[in-house]
């Protein structure tokens, strides 16, 4: 088992540090946790709000943490990746990887808050579309050679990936909390699951990593590959 940092960074004016301070304190927080050997630091991702929207783009928080780290692998706990155009979320991640020297975890989940959706004029009922295809192109992107794309809500002729990864791919977690369809889907095609424990008892935790697991193994995949982390 190892342990991990996740954060949902809340500000408020008025509470606690002042927001240059309050970042001060973040990133020298994970460095320390580097030092002391913790496995992986996540931040989430959102929108207009203070409610986590200190952080509207992990990348940029992930690549601050870069700098000051040095074994510690850094993850989008989550990329509301549906919100942007998966050729910036590419680009963003990829010289995350590389400020950090392969140290980048893709993280991704469905977003949940109406009115981030509502701002950036994107229908929720397109999540799992938009997620689908931002995905593809990330990882041809990551993988480095030249791709062109044209699906039902991306589409581009032929360009070449830079910057590249430095792997030639970027480990992806799927965040899952209720639908057995997410939960068979990340084990089926071989993603690492991220779970928060607090919205399910423990014993609808097991029966839904149990989803989880047996869509790995049903897939033909080695379980010493796969990878689950839970948020308490």
């Amino acid at each position: 088992m190892d342990l991990s940092l996740f954060y949902l960074p809340t500000w408020r004016p008025g509470y606690g540090l002042p927001f240059p301070q309050y970042y001060d304190e973040l990133v020298g927080e994970v460095a320390l946790a580097d030092r002391l050997g913790w496995r992986r630091v996540l931040s989430t991702e959102h929108h207009f709000h203070y409610y986590g929207g200190a952080v509207p783009n992990p990348a940029i928080m992930l690549a601050a943490w870069a700098r000051e780290t040095k074994n510690i692998r850094l993850g989008a706990g989550v990329s509301l990746m549906q919100l942007r155009h998966p050729l910036k979320v590419a680009e963003d991640y990829a010289m995350v990887d590389q400020l950090s020297n392969g140290r980048c975890d893709m993280g991704i989940g469905k977003g949940f808050v109406p009115h981030e959706f509502r701002t950036f004029g994107i229908e929720q009922s397109e999540t799992a579309g938009r997620i689908a295809e931002g995905l593809e192109i990330c990882k041809k992107f990551w993988a480095g050679e030249p791709f062109e794309f044209h699906g039902e809500y991306f589409s581009f002729d032929t360009i070449e990936p830079w910057p590249s990864t430095v792997n030639g791919a970027l480990p992806i977690w799927n965040a899952a909390s209720n639908s057995r369809e997410s939960f068979v889907h990340a084990g089926e095609v071989g993603y690492h699951l991220m779970m928060n424990q607090y919205p399910m008892t423990f014993e609808a935790l097991v029966e839904k990593f149990g989803w989880y697991r047996d869509a790995w193994a049903g897939a033909g995949r080695a379980v010493e590959d796969r990878k689950a982390l839970i948020v308490f």
